[in-house]
Protein backbone atom coordinates (compact mmCIF):
# COMPACT_ATOMS: atom_id res chain seq x y z
CA UNK A 1 0.00 0.00 0.00
CA UNK A 2 1.44 3.32 -0.69
CA UNK A 3 -0.05 6.99 0.35
CA UNK A 4 -0.49 10.18 -1.91
CA UNK A 5 0.42 13.50 -0.66
CA UNK A 6 -2.01 16.16 -1.23
CA UNK A 7 -0.41 19.18 -3.32
CA UNK A 8 -1.78 22.36 -4.95
CA UNK A 9 1.23 22.99 -6.80
CA UNK A 10 0.47 22.28 -10.83
CA UNK A 11 2.26 19.29 -12.29
CA UNK A 12 3.27 19.50 -15.35
CA UNK A 13 3.45 16.02 -17.34
CA UNK A 14 7.15 16.52 -18.77
CA UNK A 15 9.16 13.72 -17.29
CA UNK A 16 11.72 15.76 -15.33
CA UNK A 17 10.00 15.81 -11.60
CA UNK A 18 11.04 19.28 -10.88
CA UNK A 19 8.14 20.55 -8.92
CA UNK A 20 8.47 20.93 -5.26
CA UNK A 21 5.86 18.62 -4.38
CA UNK A 22 7.88 15.65 -5.68
CA UNK A 23 10.70 16.24 -3.09
CA UNK A 24 7.93 17.14 -0.54
CA UNK A 25 6.11 14.03 -0.47
CA UNK A 26 7.55 11.11 1.20
CA UNK A 27 8.66 8.55 -1.47
CA UNK A 28 6.48 5.09 -1.67
CA UNK A 29 8.90 1.90 -1.21
CA UNK A 30 9.20 -1.98 -0.36
CA UNK A 31 8.23 -2.57 -3.66
CA UNK A 32 8.51 -6.61 -5.04
CA UNK A 33 8.60 -8.00 -9.02
CA UNK A 34 5.91 -8.72 -10.94
CA UNK A 35 8.50 -9.90 -13.66
CA UNK A 36 11.06 -11.31 -14.56
CA UNK A 37 11.18 -13.33 -10.67
CA UNK A 38 8.05 -12.81 -9.44
CA UNK A 39 7.69 -11.72 -5.69
CA UNK A 40 11.27 -10.75 -5.33
CA UNK A 41 12.73 -6.89 -4.51
CA UNK A 42 13.44 -5.15 -7.53
CA UNK A 43 17.35 -5.66 -8.73
CA UNK A 44 17.77 -2.15 -9.45
CA UNK A 45 16.90 1.31 -7.22
CA UNK A 46 13.31 2.64 -7.38
CA UNK A 47 12.59 6.25 -6.25
CA UNK A 48 8.76 6.90 -6.65
CA UNK A 49 6.23 9.14 -5.07
CA UNK A 50 2.70 9.76 -5.42
CA UNK A 51 0.68 13.32 -5.50
CA UNK A 52 -3.14 14.08 -5.94
CA UNK A 53 -4.80 16.95 -6.11
CA UNK A 54 -8.66 17.81 -6.94
CA UNK A 55 -8.28 16.16 -9.92
CA UNK A 56 -5.64 14.43 -10.73
CA UNK A 57 -3.51 11.49 -8.92
CA UNK A 58 0.44 11.94 -10.21
CA UNK A 59 2.83 9.04 -9.90
CA UNK A 60 6.54 9.91 -10.23
CA UNK A 61 8.97 7.52 -10.97
CA UNK A 62 13.04 7.21 -11.17
CA UNK A 63 14.14 4.09 -12.11
CA UNK A 64 17.63 3.80 -11.91
CA UNK A 65 19.75 1.17 -14.13
CA UNK A 66 23.30 0.53 -13.16
CA UNK A 67 23.71 -0.87 -17.53
CA UNK A 68 20.96 2.03 -18.86
CA UNK A 69 22.50 1.25 -22.57
CA UNK A 70 20.54 -1.99 -21.99
CA UNK A 71 17.26 -0.40 -21.53
CA UNK A 72 15.10 -2.04 -23.49
CA UNK A 73 12.32 -0.07 -25.51
CA UNK A 74 10.91 -2.20 -28.59
CA UNK A 75 7.52 -1.07 -29.08
CA UNK A 76 5.43 2.14 -27.90
CA UNK A 77 2.02 0.95 -29.23
CA UNK A 78 -0.80 1.46 -27.00
CA UNK A 79 -0.98 -1.45 -25.06
CA UNK A 80 2.38 -2.56 -25.84
CA UNK A 81 3.93 -5.78 -25.52
CA UNK A 82 6.04 -6.81 -21.98
CA UNK A 83 8.97 -7.90 -23.33
CA UNK A 84 11.11 -4.88 -22.76
CA UNK A 85 11.29 -2.38 -19.98
CA UNK A 86 8.56 -0.80 -18.15
CA UNK A 87 7.01 0.31 -14.31
CA UNK A 88 3.55 -0.48 -13.48
CA UNK A 89 1.14 0.60 -10.72
CA UNK A 90 -1.90 -1.22 -10.11
CA UNK A 91 -4.94 0.87 -8.31
CA UNK A 92 -7.01 -0.49 -6.05
CA UNK A 93 -9.82 2.18 -6.45
CA UNK A 94 -12.42 -0.34 -4.53
CA UNK A 95 -10.09 -1.21 -1.58
CA UNK A 96 -11.60 -4.58 -1.71
CA UNK A 97 -7.99 -6.50 -2.70
CA UNK A 98 -9.95 -8.38 -6.14
CA UNK A 99 -10.47 -5.28 -8.76
CA UNK A 100 -8.60 -2.18 -9.59
CA UNK A 101 -6.81 -0.65 -12.72
CA UNK A 102 -3.41 -1.48 -14.07
CA UNK A 103 -1.67 1.00 -15.57
CA UNK A 104 2.34 0.47 -16.71
CA UNK A 105 4.61 2.62 -18.93
CA UNK A 106 7.62 2.32 -20.89
CA UNK A 107 10.62 4.63 -20.46
CA UNK A 108 9.74 6.19 -23.80
CA UNK A 109 5.70 6.83 -22.84
CA UNK A 110 4.04 4.14 -24.19
CA UNK A 111 0.74 3.19 -22.51
CA UNK A 112 -0.57 -0.29 -21.34
CA UNK A 113 -3.62 -0.32 -18.79
CA UNK A 114 -6.34 -2.75 -18.27
CA UNK A 115 -9.28 -3.32 -15.78
CA UNK A 116 -7.98 -6.31 -13.43
CA UNK A 117 -10.92 -8.62 -11.48
CA UNK A 118 -10.99 -11.38 -9.66
CA UNK A 119 -7.79 -11.42 -7.89
CA UNK A 120 -6.18 -10.55 -11.22
CA UNK A 121 -7.08 -14.15 -12.79
CA UNK A 122 -9.36 -11.54 -15.75
CA UNK A 123 -7.34 -8.68 -17.09
CA UNK A 124 -9.51 -6.78 -19.55
CA UNK A 125 -7.11 -5.26 -22.22
CA UNK A 126 -9.78 -3.64 -24.17
CA UNK A 127 -10.20 -0.74 -21.61
CA UNK A 128 -8.51 2.04 -22.19
CA UNK A 129 -8.19 4.54 -19.29
CA UNK A 130 -7.40 8.78 -19.92
CA UNK A 131 -4.24 9.41 -18.54
CA UNK A 132 -1.12 11.25 -19.66
CA UNK A 133 2.61 9.90 -19.01
CA UNK A 134 5.71 11.69 -20.53
CA UNK A 135 8.82 9.55 -19.74
CA UNK A 136 12.77 10.23 -20.22
CA UNK A 137 15.60 8.23 -20.56
CA UNK A 138 18.33 9.36 -18.01
CA UNK A 139 21.97 8.46 -17.53
CA UNK A 140 21.36 6.18 -15.06
CA UNK A 141 17.78 5.05 -16.18
CA UNK A 142 14.92 6.34 -16.56
CA UNK A 143 12.27 8.66 -15.05
CA UNK A 144 8.16 8.26 -15.81
CA UNK A 145 5.54 10.93 -15.04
Amino acid sequence: MAIATYTAQKITIDGVLDEPAWKAAPPVGDFIQREPIEGVPPTEAIETTILYDKDNLYIGAYCHDRNPERIIVSDITRDFGTNQDYFGVLVDTFGDGTTGYYFSTTPAGGQRDSQVLNNGLVNNYSWDGVWYVKGRLREDGYVIE
